[in-house]
């Protein structure tokens, strides 16, 4: 009898982890993935001492359950490691954390890529998920003058 319920719970469960259900589950319990080189978390008074500097910063809005993020960060990779991106300073909003930065400027879904110069929103773009669309984003809105190494900044603000 025992057997046969382990068979039959065995049974479910691998039925639920093949279903579109059981994705969803993976992701909502799967780990952030790694974060792209240079990047850093968002924390308000780096991102703000970023922008005063008149750096083009880029902004993407994650979350480990989003499956749009988790291809976005691999399409991120693949462009570093071919280096084929705009060196330029990066943030990672998390969507569940961050709700401040998503009601100042009005992002209502995960995916989404935000860049700003000069303390402006010049672009925004959504559910870009290839190394070429990410790619011509940054070539048609990034100023060419900026497009060099920025050096890694410390973050050592406490702010939670």
């Amino acid at each position: 009898m025992r057997k046969t319920i382990w068979a039959g719970l065995l049974a479910a469960l691998a039925i639920l982890a093949l279903s579109p259900v059981g994705d969803r589950l993976y992701l909502a319990v799967r780990p952030a993935d790694t974060m792209p080189s240079g990047w850093q978390d968002y924390r308000a008074l780096a991102f703000e001492r970023a922008q005063s500097r008149g750096e083009p910063v880029l902004v993407e809005v994650y979350a480990s359950w989003c499956p749009i993020c988790r291809v976005q960060n691999d399409a991120f990779e693949a462009l570093s490691a071919a280096g084929g991106t705009p060196q330029l300073r990066a943030f990672r909003v998390s969507y569940d954390r961050d709700k401040d930065f998503l009601q100042q400027f009005g992002v209502a879904k995960t995916g989404t890529l935000l860049l700003f110069h000069n303390g402006e929103e010049v672009a925004r773009a959504a559910n870009l998920t290839s190394p070429d669309a990410i790619d011509r984003f940054l070539d048609r809105h990034l100023p060419t003058e900026n497009a060099r190494q920025l050096p890694a900044e410390e973050d050592t603000d406490t702010e939670a």
